[in-house]
């Protein structure tokens, strides 16, 4: 229950601040659910709402990264572009294919850590969620990189 009473704040301060339109709209709209659900969720049960933390994470960086494939620029792109502003049209359609990486990375972790929680077991969901979704991020963070290298140097960019 202390979970979901340090929630209730930041959930009162979403649902005061509503953007009007656009992307801000949509992140304020999927944080007031998500947390509305993760309140319902640690009212009923605290550790079930424990438990339910990272599928509310992972499901709603899911959100967030599908809704910027509809209206760019993606996530990865605006990250890119915070170390190369002069990031060249050309890396957009690989932008796109790392942003619909995590979206399915995401996707597959929200299913995984479900399964995990309704398994019953704490040292099942406490292995997966503490450790090895860290670990399968670790290792998309490092491949991606990886592959971008080959595309960079593909495109005639020094890495």
């Amino acid at each position: 229950m202390a979970i979901g009473a340090a929630l209730l704040p930041f959930l009162v301060l979403r649902l005061v601040y509503r953007p009007h339109d656009g992307p801000s709209r949509a992140i304020a709209d999927v944080l007031v659910i998500a947390g509305g659900l993760a309140l319902a969720v640690v009212a009923f049960s605290p550790l079930m709402g424990l438990k339910a933390y990272p599928i509310f994470v992972s499901f709603g960086l899911a959100v967030l990264f599908g809704y910027t494939l509809l209206w760019p620029p993606t996530v990865i792109e605006r990250i890119a572009r915070l170390y190369d502003p002069e990031l060249p049209d050309a890396a957009r359609p690989y932008l796109i294919k790392v942003t619909a990486a995590w979206i399915s990375f995401f996707l597959v972790n929200a299913g995984l850590s479900a399964w995990t929680a309704a398994s019953g077991s704490l040292e099942l969901w406490t292995l997966y969620n503490g450790l090895i979704s860290y670990l399968l991020m670790g290792v998309l963070f490092t491949g991606e990189f990886i592959v971008r290298q080959f595309v960079r140097h593909r495109h005639g960019e020094t890495p």
